[in-house]
């Protein structure tokens, strides 16, 4: 009895994680739909969109690793195809300069490190190794995530 209580608030709290983190990746909807009205990102900067779908790709991945993190991955894969979709609109629609940073960025970080990322640990680590690395470089990107906004200050003057 306790213990199929506690697997349903497991799964309850679970789906409360994923809808939550579904509504965090929803978040920038209105900022795109802003940027493709004016067809300009203006002065909006590329990196937190570059470094949340890096973020969302590591825990695919560590939710492909670690057992039983089904709900990881999939709120994640969500995640990355929206982040995969704003990064495609912000060089859509970025003046050239703006367009080759975003660019760049996104080949390194969302194209090469992940590709390396999953490479280097599916050929030199064993399993437990593999969720121990997918996990910190998961941990890493979420506080990459959510101080990445912070880099705009770096462009104002005060």
């Amino acid at each position: 009895m306790f213990f199929s209580n506690m697997v349903s608030l497991i799964t309850i709290f679970g789906l409360l994680g994923n809808i939550t983190t579904g509504l965090v990746y929803l978040a920038p909807a209105k900022t795109f739909w802003y940027i493709m009205q004016r067809r300009s990102t203006e002065e909006f900067d590329c990196l937190p969109y570059v470094v949340k779908l890096l973020n969302g790709y590591m825990w695919v991945y560590y939710g492909i690793v670690k057992p039983n993190s089904i709900l990881v991955a999939t709120i994640n894969g969500f995640g990355a195809v929206l982040e995969l979709v704003y990064v495609t609109i912000f060089l859509i629609f970025a003046p050239p300069r703006t367009r080759a940073i975003t660019a760049t960025l996104f080949g390194v970080l969302d194209v090469v490190f992940p590709i390396g990322a999953v490479l280097v640990t599916q050929i030199f680590c064993n399993r437990e190794m593999q969720i121990d690395v997918s996990g910190f470089l998961s941990l890493l990107f979420s506080v990459a995530t959510y101080g990445s906004p912070l880099s705009i200050m770096c462009r104002k003057q005060w």
